[in-house]
């Protein structure tokens, strides 16, 4: 099983079933950590061998795709489906941990969901349960995000160089989607992510189109609807102002169908893109997961 898309080294794109194909035609003589070295992209996967008695667990290097683990000595459980795995239990029992990432930082961390017995797998990593009756798990870390900056002796040289590699990241996106007749709907917030994700896909050929929502004159909209008039691509914002939509009973219920790993955005990039700031005296880098997802 496996869900998402990845480039292979030869820069071929492989999404969902494609995947599973690829895979089969792989495996056999070769181990999962060998394979998945070669895949760079956005999925999960999940590898079963019945007669060795062990299930494979893999996630790309920033675990965009959500997968949940539920695993006790006795039971085994794996789904995309986060309330599939909560319906198991005959309890429910908070994870404290969860609890206080999410009402301090609006997310949680690491391994952690709200629920005690119900875990995500770790970005760059490669899971391994292995028994029949009692499982027993094991992680093997494949990739490692590192960042150590540098000082720039010449700051045109270096947004000159982070140019050249976006623009060669998004020209390989795009022709992989023009291949497949694709057209992209960008949830346009006119943060940085999007704004470069939008006008980098525009350049490139891809047919975009915009989107944005929220309450009448919010920051995002007004944002989005100036970008995409600036690249000349369709735009539409849906308005959302019934207040019964920000009630507490609602915004709970929306955490839990994401797997209780929502993050609130407080719309920064949007402010500073209304506002008169310089790029040359200001740069703003937006949350490292949404460009690459």
């Amino acid at each position: 099983w496996a869900k998402g898309y990845f480039f292979d080294s030869s820069g071929q794109m492989h999404a969902d079933k494609e995947i599973v194909e690829w895979l089969v035609e792989r495996l056999p003589g070769n181990s999962l950590h060998h394979i998945i070295l070669q895949m760079n992209g956005c999925y999960s996967l999940l590898i079963v061998y019945p007669d060795a008695g062990r299930v494979e667990l893999g996630v790309d290097r920033i675990a965009a795709v959500p997968v949940y683990i539920q695993h006790t000595p006795s039971q085994l459980a794996i789904s995309d489906n986060f309330w599939t795995l909560s319906h198991r239990q005959d309890t429910l029992e908070y994870d404290p941990v969860g609890v206080a990432g999410m009402l301090l930082l609006g997310h949680t961390s690491g391994p952690h969901t709200m629920l005690k017995s119900i875990d995500i797998p770790l970005p760059g990593s490669i899971y391994s349960f292995t028994g029949s009756g009692r499982f027993q798990q094991t992680r093997r870390i494949y990739w490692v995000n590192a960042y150590r900056p540098q000082p720039a002796a010449d700051y045109r040289q270096l947004r000159s160089e982070t140019a050249e590699m976006l623009s060669g990241v998004f020209d390989r996106y795009a022709a992989a989607i023009q291949k497949r007749s694709l057209t992209v709907e960008v949830p346009l917030s006119g943060g940085l992510d999007s704004r470069l994700a939008a006008g980098l896909l525009h350049r490139a050929g891809v047919p975009v189109k915009a989107f944005s929502y929220g309450p009448p004159g919010n920051n995002e909209s007004l944002t989005s609807a100036q970008v995409a008039r600036v690249l000349s691509i369709p735009h539409r914002d849906t308005i959302i102002d019934d207040p019964r939509l920000f009630s507490p009973q609602v915004i709970e219920c929306q955490t839990k169908l994401v797997g209780a790993q929502s993050r609130f955005t407080t719309g920064i990039g949007p402010r500073l893109a209304l506002a008169d700031y310089d790029p040359e005296r200001v740069f703003i880098t937006g949350h490292p997961g949404n460009l690459p997802t």
